[in-house]
Formats: structure tokens, C-alpha cells, sequence
């Protein structure tokens, strides 16, 4: 029934799709702007310096250091080492001054994984280590801790820690999405770290490994300057699902990614052959919470949801009752703001992926409208969209502003054909390479601002205000912390 249930949704909205586009012509270009945009970049090569960081030949230093959430009380480091004195690098040592560490923190968790399938066959992971650092004294919002990995560590690294949850205060977030390892990656990490965000939250494709794990390496080091100051939100994409490698699905993301408000790691999701990219798409698996391929977190007056579109999203799934409950148990006095992170589109007028995630929408829209979801952003199309406020394909005043970011700057290139006419509730579409900056000002204001790379240099392309109704918050009403459309 499960998978009838399904399947039924996704021709469903494959039929609404041909009663919508039937007689419509397709616009081959892309929308509002005249810009000769970017070509596509090859990956870069093993050897470029962006790739290989602070790394010397035949030398063993932690590397790929990267930021994540905790439990709402500390702060996560994580990296990588490959030599064999694994004890020596296993601490993390930290302090507000910079040279001076009070306090330390020994990883608690340290995973190795192997492949055996082509194309990694014979790759062996370094030592991937988390390590929560809790030192209440220290990990306090606003202020710069410093660290250093292993003592006799050659580099320091440093973090503003983030509002606590609840904190009513501004906050920046970078959002970007299929971003890979390209010199249209770097532009955009370069724009990135302008931003001086709080947060960034990127939404699935991150490595375009595809399989060869020594490119989850190199992507790992190419986002270390920034990912090692602030914290990353993600989420799985296609990209990420790599069947058979070390066993599993997600092997490489699930090892080296803390998911945010666990206690311990993410289970493995086991790999089962049966299923294959486009199964997964119409009926994809169900692999349970504790995958960590959707969870939630609060930092100052935001809640992220970070969905799994490639897990069961069905009414008798674990994804759809783990986020009926958390959408239900939302206090919006303390976080009124809502953000939605998830691969593919609901809201999409390119040619690339159309329907691919409509059956997804059809279970899960109305949980994300009558609960009152501010801002949801995807990625997958490599071009940048922003809808006006949408429900059920049309306009609401109290509906969700959809945004597609899938323009950080892979190695496939931009996706330029749109319908034609654009639907009134698309509100901007470019096929370019970027990202996004959200500021939230307050509880009812956010600015928006998608910044385009031209020829290298940040430039503000689109920008809008999004204005939160806090009446349109509580539009359904809540029953024992449930939320009443279960």
C-alpha cells in the first residue's frame, strides 16, 4: 500500500504537470537579465592549492577541520588524519585567547571506512574524529574561541559561537547548493566568506565525489577556510548517494558529518541492490531517523529543518511523523523564524528535474503550510529561482517563499531553459552561478539577497524582504505536541 500510495502521488502530479504545461511554449533562455554567465568548470585538478591546503608531500597533519552543531550547548569539531600516531592528533585544545588553550576536548568518536568498488576500490579513509567541545565557560554565544588539534598542531583555528537557541537577536546565514570543486566553486566560497554569516547551510551535492572518495578529501580541505570558522548545515543530495561504497548508501557523508543534536553518530543506511537513482526518486526507502538523513536544529530565533528527499516521505514514514512532530512542537515566541532545507525543488519552472520531487510535495506541502514554514530552499537545478509566497501552485499570503540555490558552481554546468511564461508566482529566475545571504533582522523581517559571480566578483543580482505574518503561524491547531494533519 505504501508503495502504491507512492507511486500514485508521484503520476498524480505528473498529470497536473502536462495539464500545465500543455500549449505553453519554452523559453530556451534564461529570465530578467541580459548576462553572458559563466561557463561550466572542470574539477579541478588533484594538485591545485585550494585542494591540497596547508598539506606537503609524504606529510601527516589533521586537515578537512570543519564545524557542526552539538546539542544545543557545544560546538562540534571535526577532521580528518591519515598517519599512523592517530593518539597525537585526537584532542581538540581551546581557549578564548589566541595561544592560550584552558581547556581540551578528546574525540569521542573516530571512524575509518574502506571501498572496495570501483571507482575508490582500495581507498582507505584517515581517521575521520568529532569532537564536542563543552566547556561551558568557554562555548558562550558571541564569543571567539581559538583552537588547535593535537599539540603539537602547526595551525590555529577560531569561531564566534553562534546565538543559543531561542536568542532573539540578528543572524546571518550563507545558503548555497551543489557546489563541487570548480573555480566557479572557489568564486562562490570567496563570496561565501564575505557574508561573514553565522551559519552556513548548504543543500545537498556537496563533493561531486561520485563515488571517488579521495574528492571528498580535496572538497573537504577547499571549504576548510571557512568551514572551519563557521558551522555548516547540510543536507544529502543525489551526489551524496553512493550505493556500495564501504556498504552502504551515504557512507562518506554520514562518517565524516556531525548531525546536528545527536549524542552519538548516525547509524549507516545499508545498501540494498534492489533499488537503483530512479526507484529511490518515485519510492525511496525508508532508513529511519537515526540516519541522520533529516534532523533539526535551533540557533538564535531560527528553527532548520533539514529534510531527506531521498528517504521515505510518505504518511506512514518516519521522515513525515519525525517532522509533523517537530513542525507541532515549535514555540515560535522563542523562534519564530522557520527555514526548510531539502534537494529538490517543489517549485521549479527550468527544463532540468522537472516532477522529480513532486510526489514528495504532495505528502508534505500542506504539513509545511499549515505550520506555517517561512523560507524553503532546495537545490538540484544548477540556476537560481525565488517564488513569491505559494501554496499549492498559487499565490498566499501566508505560504512559504520557495527559493532554488543549485548554483555553487559544479562541474555539469548551469541548467538555462525555463518555461515560458513565467508563472506568477515566480518571482526570479537567472541560470548563474552563486549563492545566497539570509539576514534575519528581527522576528518579523528577513532580507534576501542571491549574489551572482560575475567573472569572479560578487554582485547583488536579486534581494527582497520577507515579511513574516505571525497569525499565518498558527493556522492549524496542536493536539499533545502533534500537529493536528497527522
Amino acid at each position: 500500500a505504501n508503495v502504491m500510495a507512492v507511486r500514485m502521488a508521484h503520476w498524480m502530479a505528473l498529470g497536473w504537470l502536462v495539464l500545465r504545461v500543455q500549449g505553453v511554449q519554452m523559453d530556451p533562455h534564461r529570465n530578467n537579465v541580459e548576462y553572458v554567465r559563466a561557463a561550466a568548470s572542470p574539477t579541478l585538478p588533484d594538485d591545485h592549492p585550494a585542494l591540497v591546503g596547508h598539506r606537503r608531500q609524504g606529510e601527516h597533519v589533521p586537515e578537512q577541520v570543519h564545524l557542526g552543531f552539538g546539542n544545543g550547548k557545544d560546538m562540534v569539531v571535526s577532521w580528518v588524519y591519515d598517519g599512523k600516531d592517530k593518539e597525537t592528533f585526537q584532542t581538540v585544545h581551546y581557549g578564548v585567547k589566541s595561544g592560550e588553550y584552558t581547556a581540551e576536548k578528546r574525540a569521542e568518536h573516530v571512524v575509518q571506512y574502506a571501498c572496495e568498488v570501483d571507482p575508490c576500490r582500495g581507498y582507505l579513509s584517515g581517521h575521520i574524529m568529532h569532537a564536542r567541545l563543552d566547556d561551558a565557560s568557554l562555548i558562550q554565544p558571541g564569543k571567539e574561541v581559538f583552537y588547535r588539534i593535537g599539540k603539537s598542531g602547526d595551525e590555529e583555528f577560531s569561531f564566534v559561537v553562534p546565538p543559543r537557541p531561542g536568542d532573539q537577536v540578528p543572524m546571518t546565514i550563507s545558503v548555497v547548493g551543489d557546489m563541487g570543486q570548480t573555480n566557479n566553486s572557489l568564486a562562490t566560497l570567496r563570496h561565501m566568506e564575505a557574508d561573514e554569516a553565522d551559519v552556513a547551510m548548504i543543500v545537498g551535492d556537496l563533493s561531486y565525489a561520485d563515488g571517488d572518495q579521495t574528492r571528498w578529501d580535496s572538497w573537504s580541505r577547499m571549504i576548510q577556510p571557512l568551514a572551519s570558522r563557521i558551522p555548516w548545515l547540510t543536507t544529502e543530495g543525489n551526489h551524496e548517494m553512493e550505493i556500495g561504497v564501504g556498504g552502504s548508501w551515504y557512507v562518506a557523508y554520514q562518517s565524516r558529518f556531525w548531525i546536528p543534536g545527536k549524542v552519538e553518530p548516525q547509524t549507516s543506511a545499508p545498501y540494498n541492490p534492489p533499488f537503483n537513482e530512479w526507484e529511490v526518486l518515485v519510492n525511496p526507502p525508508d532508513f529511519g531517523e537515526d540516519a541522520g538523513l533529516y534532523h533539526t536544529y535551533t540557533v538564535g530565533p531560527v528553527k532548520f529543518i533539514m529534510l531527506g528527499t531521498y528517504t521515505a516521505y510518505d504518511k506512514s514514514s518516519s521522515q513525515y511523523k519525525w517532522l509533523a512532530k517537530v513542525l507541532g512542537r515549535i514555540d515560535r515566541t522563542l523562534t519564530p523564524w522557520v527555514v526548510v532545507g531539502m534537494h529538490a525543488p517543489f517549485y521549479n519552472t527550468n527544463f532540468a528535474h522537472q516532477m522529480e520531487a513532486n510526489a514528495m510535495k504532495v505528502f508534505l506541502e500542506d504539513l509545511l503550510y499549515y505550520s506555517g514554514v517561512d523560507i524553503v530552499f532546495a537545490g538540484h537545478v544548477h540556476a537560481y529561482e525565488r517564488t513569491h509566497q505559494v501554496y499549492n501552485d498559487k499565490l498566499n499570503s501566508c505560504a512559504p517563499t520557495y527559493i532554488t540555490i543549485g548554483d555553487g558552481g559544479n562541474r555539469e554546468g548551469l541548467e538555462g531553459g525555463y518555461y515560458w511564461p513565467q508563472p506568477d508566482w515566480s518571482a526570479f529566475r537567472e541560470a548563474s552561478y552563486g549563492h545566497g545571504k539570509l539576514k534575519v533582522e528581527n522576528a518579523t523581517h528577513a532580507h534576501w539577497e542571491w549574489v551572482r559571480n560575475d567573472d569572479g566578483d560578487a554582485n547583488s543580482a536579486d534581494s527582497t524582504w520577507i515579511v513574516r505574518e505571525p497569525q499565518c503561524s498558527t493556522a492549524v491547531p496542536f493536539s499533545n505536541g502533534v500537529h493536528a494533519i497527522v
